[in-house]
């Protein structure tokens, strides 16, 4: 990444720094900041900051990560060596991750980082995505609240699309193989229906090496049940459902289809 030019007025000592002003100029990135930056245990930080970038893709190629879009972020450095914090926003336009995507993005976040050690940090942020693409699907509005800590990501999230909507809380954990997801709540809603995981279970879903494995998912509406059990993505594989009392009509409902198939 090349940069025009980059200024630095500031003093260090006793690890505490004066940031008086911090400036980074480039074709990709601009970087400023200024205010005072506490890594002892004595003092407290006052750091504001600013960045953004037209061009993502370059910025996520260092960190082998295919990003792209253009994004900024806001926020003010608090703290110490002991726990510093940074709060602010962060808003993104055309991202794209892989094949996922959204128009706009925004976020307000708070991150958490104990003993300057990045391993343990903690982030919660609250945010909201319009017109997203995940896994072939176009959502309208994605909307919610997210928090990381420990190799864990804690969601509670609500998913609209015309007519119908999704509202789903839980778990990821990022494991060094695999991913695994803990939907503690879900709900699916349509305009005469909705679906949900019973109250006192958990649905289960791995993903690791491009397959997935359902662990006797659960779904009830009224006297209507669905289950799906198994794995698929990889040659062989098959996911078992079984239906009881399901009006198939209205399952096709929330697909957003024509209610062309019928029968119990």
């Amino acid at each position: 990444i090349a940069f025009d030019h980059a200024t630095l007025d500031a003093d260090y000592q006793q690890r505490a720094g004066e940031i008086r002003q911090l400036e980074i100029v480039g074709a990709d990135a601009d970087v400023s900041a200024h205010g005072t930056l506490v890594l002892g245990d004595a003092g407290q930080s006052n750091l504001t900051f600013h960045a953004d970038s037209p061009r993502l893709a370059e910025l996520g190629s260092l960190f082998d990560v295919p990003i792209t879009g253009i994004g900024s972020v806001d926020g003010t450095v608090t703290g110490n060596r002991t726990e510093l914090q940074a709060a602010g926003h962060l808003t993104g336009d055309g991202i794209t991750y892989q094949d996922n995507g959204a128009l706009t993005l925004t976020a307000s976040y708070t991150a958490r980082v104990p003993d300057l050690d990045f391993k343990r940090a903690a982030v919660d942020a609250d945010s909201r995505a319009t017109f997203v693409e995940v896994a072939g699907q176009q959502i309208d509005e994605v909307k919610g609240t997210t928090t990381y800590a420990d190799q864990r990501l804690g969601f509670d999230l609500t998913a609209s699309q015309p007519k119908r909507s999704a509202k789903g809380s839980g778990s990821i954990l990022l494991h060094p193989d695999h991913q695994e997801v803990h939907l503690e709540h879900l709900a699916l809603t349509t305009a005469n229906q909705e679906w949900n995981i019973p109250q006192g279970e958990q649905a289960t879903i791995n993903y690791a090496h491009d397959s997935i494995t359902v662990d006797k998912v659960r779904l009830v509406s009224g006297d209507q049940e669905i289950v799906a059990d198994g794995r698929f993505g990889q040659a062989g594989s098959k996911i078992q459902v079984k239906m009881s009392n399901v009006d198939l009509a209205r399952v096709v409902a929330p697909l957003a289809q024509p209610p062309d198939l019928l029968g119990a």
